[in-house]
């Protein structure tokens, strides 16, 4: 569990505490023109439902489930390549493909974020 995800909900007199963690974030994702069923896997850019390649959707799950939080490489590569080998060069190339599956364009405000020597970083725009 992450604890910049984590949120407790309840009274300074000791009632009960309801905790939101990253294990019960809302299972559809919605960020401008896309949406995101984590539980199918089924993802809808302006209402049309797209294929995404199988790497590409574990990429955008694991960001959105970590939303707001910088992953690291060697995490990616355990979570979207199953802990296998893979370049810097393959890892941009990914990232670069879900940029383009989510319509965003160079110049624009983009939900996905490089941090340099550091990761990776998903965050909706709106939030």
């Amino acid at each position: 569990m992450h604890d910049a995800l984590h949120i407790e909900v309840g009274s300074p007199e000791g009632e009960e505490v309801n905790r939101i963690t990253p294990m019960s974030l809302p299972e559809i994702i919605r960020e401008g023109n896309w949406v995101l069923d984590l539980q199918s896997g089924a993802f809808l850019r302006g209402g049309r439902t797209e294929r995404l390649q199988p790497g590409v959707l574990r990429l955008l799950a694991h960001l959105v489930r970590n939303e707001g939080r910088t992953v690291d490489k060697e995490e990616l590569v355990d979570a979207v390549w199953d802990g296998r080998a893979v370049s810097d060069a393959a890892l941009y190339s990914r990232v670069s493909t879900l940029r383009r599956a989510l319509g965003e364009q160079r110049g624009e405000a983009s939900c996905i974020e490089w941090e340099y020597g550091r990761g990776v970083r998903f965050q909706r725009q709106g939030v």
